[in-house]
């Protein structure tokens, strides 16, 4: 039987398809095979700003995903974008969720929005800062819009017209940390210490418990965008869903991606004299600390400069002991941490100072600035909170005006002898610089200046500034006896002096004091508050109403002159 001649014909061709076809499917099960490779072993890169990538790190802490890179700015289609948006929307790749905080210039003296209040702000329905129960100032609006993720919109439809458009967060904490009109919405990885953050329906992100914050951001990894077949081929399906399942182990939904370590430090603590008579009189050596010790138990870490010994031994050298049994009055505060480096930690000699640092050790309270030789003194004191490691190093000016004695007493330590740490330049750029490698946050505290004078001396000022070049977040002032001004610096604060905390002189602007509130992370310093004290018969409590805002308003005017006479609350 003869085949027909078209059959005949197309056989080859049929052929030839099948063999296409058959090469076909070869191809792409090879691209499928290099596409799962490639998805199972590529290593692309996370964009995005510089505050982003404290989140990126936290990925590559908690997944195996430690191969992965981070790019900040454009790194081309295969990058993923680590962005916000608001929460609840279908998302892919979300790691948790963080608060938007509302953040004004440092001196502003408003310290709280609604919800409501806050969006009729960024419409501009709300234009002077007197309308909230601020000073008569126009409000400036200053919003953050990556080229790719524009999130204030997508919160609050409706922005002014007159609000000022900046391309990232750390340009729009800069600019409100410089214009008392300014606001501006960004997260907590973003603030700094310039900038004040507000409570929104009466929580502050940085002092209060955030679980009922009503504004929150969800963290996402968004994958780049890829045509399907660039997406198969190139492993996209097996890279997200490796990326996916990694996230599911590695984070909780809807876990708050922010944890801040709180401190709360004074300035001088004097337990003798008529502190001591007064402790006696009433029967109770918590005494000085029954209208304060909340604020010091709430916080995480809690400093204050010891005035005194604790010991009942040595002969007077200068002015002031008090007794063992006093350190019931620092550990009833919540006192976790304590300076011994001052013009008095010597009064009745070394071995009143050894028996301090022992008893406070046995009460579990760290003690620097002091020891038995001159690298004991200096040795930084490492404190580890909520996984951050907080170094501290303190420093008391020496010699002729500033350690007064009876007769000749060598008071800075040194190779051989015990003593306090000198505060000289050399020695503060040296430790601050070698801590700075092992530790998230550097602070200083500097017994130094002028007695009952506002104003630091050129001494002070230039031995903060060493300190915060050096590396320091903060600089923690004391021994004047009175209030000075800050000093913002980079990302740090020096913090002249915070006057009197508990002490017997009664002079009133010796009665004046600060309690410094610090929020801060593995970033850095994030937040700075004062609470004004007064000192009423050898006792501090909160002032409120107008004394506490003449203390606050005497602390703005003498920053302010240190800042070369900029803005302060009116």
């Amino acid at each position: 039987m003869t085949m027909p001649l078209a059959r005949c014909r197309a056989q080859p061709g049929a052929r030839r398809k099948s063999t296409y076809n058959i090469i076909g499917l070869f191809f792409l099960i090879i691209l499928f095979f290099y596409g799962f490779f490639l998805g199972g072993s590529s290593t692309p890169a996370v964009t995005g700003e510089p505050v982003d990538e404290v989140f990126w790190r936290e990925f590559q802490e908690r997944t195996a995903r430690k191969n992965w890179v981070w790019a900040a700015g454009e790194a081309g289609k295969e990058a993923f974008l680590l962005t916000y948006r608001p929460w609840g929307e279908d998302q892919c790749c979300t790691l948790g969720k963080v608060p938007l905080v509302a953040v004004v210039n440092f001196w502003n003296p408003v310290s709280g929005l609604t919800r409501n209040q806050l969006a009729a702000i960024i419409r501009g329905e709300i234009t002077n800062w007197r309308q909230v129960g601020g000073e008569n100032r126009a409000v400036t609006v200053y919003y953050y819009s990556g080229e790719k993720y524009p999130y204030l919109p997508e919160f609050f439809p409706g922005i002014t017209p007159d609000a000022v458009l900046l391309p990232s967060q750390p340009e729009l904490t800069a600019r409100v940390a410089a214009d008392p009109s300014g606001i501006g919405l960004i997260i907590p990885q973003a603030v700094g210490p310039a900038v004040k953050a507000l409570a929104l329906e009466g929580i502050n992100p940085f002092w209060d418990p955030v679980e009922n914050y009503p504004l929150t951001a969800a963290v996402v990894l968004v994958p780049p965008a890829e045509s399907p077949f660039s997406y198969w081929a190139g492993g996209g399906f097996l890279r997200d869903y490796r990326l996916g399942l990694e996230i599911r182990k590695a984070f909780t939904p809807g876990e708050l991606l922010m944890e801040t370590v709180t401190l709360a430090a004074v300035g001088d603590v004097l337990l003798d004299r008529a502190v001591a008579r007064t402790m006696k009189e009433v029967g109770d050596n918590r005494y000085p600390l029954l209208r304060t010790a909340s604020i010091f138990r709430r916080a995480d870490l809690a400093f204050a400069n010891l005035e005194c010994p604790l010991s009942d031994r040595g002969s007077q050298i200068n002015m002031f002991r008090g007794k063992p049994e006093y350190v019931e009055t620092l550990t009833y505060g919540g006192f976790n941490l304590i300076s011994l480096a001052n013009n008095h930690i010597l009064d009745y000699g070394v071995v009143a100072m050894l028996d301090t640092m022992e008893r406070l050790s046995a009460a579990g309270i760290v003690h620097a600035g002091v020891g038995e030789n001159i690298f004991e003194a200096r040795r930084p004191r490492i404190l580890q909170s909520k996984g951050v490691k907080v170094a501290f190093l303190a420093y008391t000016e020496v010699g002729e005006g500033f350690t007064y004695t009876r007769v000749p007493h060598q008071w800075a330590a040194t190779p051989e002898l015990p003593g306090a740490a000198p505060a000289r330049a050399d020695f503060l750029r040296l430790d601050v610089k070698t801590v700075r490698r092992e530790a998230d946050l550097v602070i200083v505290s500097m017994h130094w200046g002028k007695e009952y004078d506002h104003k630091p001396t050129d001494f002070q000022k230039a031995l903060g500034r060493i300190a915060m070049d050096a590396g320091a977040d903060l600089v923690i002032g004391h021994h004047p006896h009175v209030i000075q001004g800050i000093e913002f610096r980079g990302r740090g604060v020096i913090a002249y002096s915070l006057g009197n905390f508990i002490f017997d002189q009664e002079t009133y602007n010796r009665r004046q004091g600060l309690v410094l509130k610090a929020a801060f992370d593995r970033g850095g310093l994030r937040q700075l508050a004062f609470k004004p004290t007064l000192i009423r018969r050898c006792q501090p409590e909160v002032a409120t109403g107008d004394t506490g805002r003449e203390i606050i308003n005497l602390l703005a005017g003498l920053s302010a002159e240190l800042a070369g006479g900029g803005q302060k609350p009116e």
